[in-house]
């Protein structure tokens, strides 16, 4: 069975490409572990803090992007 696509995470991962960095790199520094990281991407776990700060970086590299 397919996964549904999940487009928070198609925009996260977009806005890492374009700033050079990994999942990795970005959940040390915001100070938590990649599988956290990745378990609020997928909806397995809820992080209000952390998808607001997922959402922020989205928007100002994709923003930037776009211009």
């Amino acid at each position: 069975m397919q996964k549904a696509p999940n487009p928070r995470k198609a925009r996260f991962r977009a806005a890492l490409a374009l700033a050079e960095m990994t999942a990795a790199d970005w959940a040390q520094e915001q100070g938590v572990t990649k599988a956290h990281l990745s378990q609020v991407l997928d909806g397995k776990r809820e992080s209000l803090r952390l998808m607001e700060k997922i959402e922020a970086f989205s928007e100002s590299h994709l923003a930037g992007a776009a211009a």
